[in-house]
């Protein structure tokens, strides 16, 4: 689907909002405010610490095809100045999630984006064909991660059978900077993971140019 083009959203009003299609759906962000993956719950479980009302779009905790269990063993190492935390990513799996959110989903004030978690690109293809049925999920995120241009671009087009709009989920330095080390990167594998990456890399600018304007 189509996606937003590099240095295109910075020249807007960086308090307005954005939207994004796939041809067959629109997603709208506006406020350009949206949580990291997991922090809020899969639906209202997050309002006492923030207001619905307020974002452009919740992110759901990473989504698998079937239930996960938490990490066992030792799943915390300190170190100074932080700490590396392993959870496992537990969660009950796709179709228990939707069959208990989304109800709630219809009414939120904003729109709702699924992180879907998949091993390979069949997984996420099943998910994203099920969710192509679910009208409350206004768009699919997906952890790219250190993820190689080849693999990406799998996860990218198998993520199209959802019709929804894909964000990618980035490390941060390839959303702040696409160098020209980042463009090779994708560009050996083919457009469809320079889309996700350019995706990723203007919401993250617009993001950070609202903030600018606000504080």
């Amino acid at each position: 689907p189509p996606f937003p083009k590099p240095g295109t959203i910075g020249t807007e009003d960086p308090a307005v909002g954005l939207t994004l299609s796939s041809g067959k759906h629109d997603l709208t962000i506006d406020p350009p405010w949206m949580n990291a993956a997991g922090f809020l719950g899969f639906s209202d479980e997050g309002r006492r610490l923030v207001d619905p009302a307020r974002l452009g779009a919740l992110v759901t905790p990473p989504v698998g095809p079937r239930p996960r269990s938490p990490a066992q063993g030792r799943r915390l190492v300190e170190f100074p100045g932080g700490f590396l935390l392993h959870t496992g990513l537990p969660g009950p799996g796709l179709s228990a999630v939707v069959r208990r959110h989304r109800l709630r989903w219809a009414a939120l004030p904003c729109a709702v984006i699924l992180h879907l978690l998949g091993t390979n690109p069949k997984e996420i293809y099943r998910m994203a064909d099920l969710l192509g049925g679910v009208d409350e999920v206004g768009g699919i995120e997906l952890g790219l991660g250190e993820t190689e241009p080849g693999e990406a671009a799998a996860l990218v087009t198998a993520a199209h059978a959802s019709t929804r709009p894909i964000l990618a989920h980035l490390p941060l330095e390839d959303a702040v900077d696409r160098t020209e080390r980042d463009r090779a990167r994708v560009h050996r594998e083919g457009k469809a993971a320079e889309e996700a990456i350019a995706a990723g890399s203007a919401f993250f600018k617009q993001s950070r140019l609202a903030a600018q304007a606000r504080w």
